[in-house]
């Protein structure tokens, strides 16, 4: 008896410190150095978008095997109402196989699908959201953009 509430406290006290996991936030320029460093060429076009709750948005210029996107929201619940959007439409694709990962914290989510040969990345921290899609060969790339973009 003292075994399994044991182990159950230990599954309650894991549950409550997911929730106070915080990233720092990436803004437009770590984005772009980050990016350029990596030898990507940057489009910025927040111009192209007609939005009230966007205020930059920020596009890798690739071979079209896989791209990746910085959004800039005015508002933390624009950009996590685009993230659930984003991770609404991309989970209409799933196929018959599918992975996903997921992982929410203080100020972020972050999802991940791999479908279809496909792989989805999003990643929301406060008021900025991320994006890649891209052929599933180069999950181990994307990832590690993504894990470079929070170290820096």
């Amino acid at each position: 008896m003292k075994r399994i509430i044991w182990i159950l406290s230990i599954i309650l006290i894991s549950i409550l410190l997911s929730g106070c996991i915080s990233r720092n936030l990436i803004d437009a320029e770590k984005f772009q150095r980050v990016m350029e460093d990596s030898g990507y060429e940057i489009v910025e076009a927040t111009y192209q978008v007609d939005s009230d709750y966007l205020t930059k948005l920020l596009i890798t210029i690739t071979d079209g095997a896989y791209q990746f996107e910085f959004n800039e929201f005015i508002s933390i619940s624009s950009a996590q109402r685009y993230f659930g959007a984003m991770q609404s439409f991309v989970e209409r694709g799933i196929g018959s196989s599918h992975v996903t990962r997921s992982l929410s914290g203080t100020n972020f989510s972050s999802y991940e699908m791999t479908t279809n040969g496909r792989y989805y990345h999003l990643l929301r921290v406060d008021n900025v959201l991320i994006s890649a899609d891209g052929n599933e060969e180069y999950r181990d790339h994307i990832r590690e953009m993504f894990r470079v973009l929070d170290e820096e």
